[in-house]
């Protein structure tokens, strides 16, 4: 097979969106909130990405966005699905499952999961999609496709890309975010202990409107999509593969920074066997 390097400031605003298009179905907005007598009031943004192992649905985000102070302090979870629209139930009526729980904030361990409740699980479908790990991960595990292959995009909410409007009528906060697909390059992977981990790159001359900073990003996903030429030269993207989740960002040097990831083996082993040992 034939490849061809391209620079991803270069690929065709059209394969960009379809690539957007393409992760963005997966990820979730998560704020924390604290409803009372006053209204309701977000207190701080995170990302997370819909997962499915077998029977069970929740949402794999990193560790250190459950054990935030502020999330114990919530009494609602507010999920933002679509535009405006975000749906808010009590915090009691999730489960935290903890995979891996940090040595450091730059190192790791770093990964949770929040299970949705039996009745709860059905209603994200309506906008959303959960990534089916269990379909992926045999050939994920023994058949990974080349990482240079396709394109590496990290899917998430930056704090800084979100607009919080305060109603004084309904004394109410109108959030307003998208989700946002920053394409990276891979720098490099590496494992520790029985988890892994990937540090992906994001150039800020190869890009537009990228955020100064990534806050917010944590539980993000970091995705492989497969790209192919077609005879007219057109670009055609394949079914993205989860890869990843992002806990942590670099200082920018030399208008880069890097984002980091757990790789893959943290997600189709120990995501998977944590959800599938209890």
């Amino acid at each position: 097979m034939k490849t061809r390097q391209i620079k991803i400031g270069s690929l065709p605003e059209k394969t960009n969106n379809a690539i957007k298009e393409a992760v963005s179905p997966y990820c979730v907005c998560l704020a924390p909130m604290f409803v009372g007598e006053r209204g309701e009031e977000p207190l701080f943004i995170a990302s997370g990405t819909l997962i499915q192992v077998q029977n069970i649905q929740g949402i794999l985000t990193a560790q250190h966005v459950v054990t935030n102070e502020l999330f114990k302090k919530s009494t609602h979870l507010g999920i933002l699905l679509k535009d405006e629209y975000i749906q808010k139930l009590p915090r009691k009526r999730f489960v935290v499952r903890s995979v891996a729980n940090p040595v450091s904030e730059s190192k790791g361990p770093d990964l949770a999961i929040i299970l949705f409740s039996a009745e709860d699980a059905g209603w994200p479908k309506a906008f959303k999609r959960f990534y089916n790990i269990d379909k992926y991960r045999d050939d994920v595990l023994q058949h990974p496709l080349d990482e240079a292959l396709g394109a590496w995009a990290v899917c998430g909410c930056p704090a800084e890309a979100v607009n919080m409007e305060e109603n004084s009528n309904s004394m109410k906060r109108t959030i307003c975010v998208e989700a946002h697909v920053d394409l990276s390059g891979l720098e490099n992977t590496w494992e520790e202990e029985t988890y892994d981990y990937a540090d992906v790159s994001v150039r800020y001359d190869d890009q537009n409107n990228i955020p100064t900073s990534f806050e917010g990003l944590s539980g993000g996903g970091l995705w492989q999509v497969p790209l192919s030429e077609e005879a007219d030269g057109s670009i055609s993207v394949g079914a993205p593969i989860l890869s990843g989740v992002a806990f942590y960002q670099t200082a920018v040097d030399n208008d880069c920074r890097s984002i980091r990831c757990h790789f893959r083996k943290s997600i189709y082993r120990s995501v998977y066997d944590t959800l599938t040992s209890q």
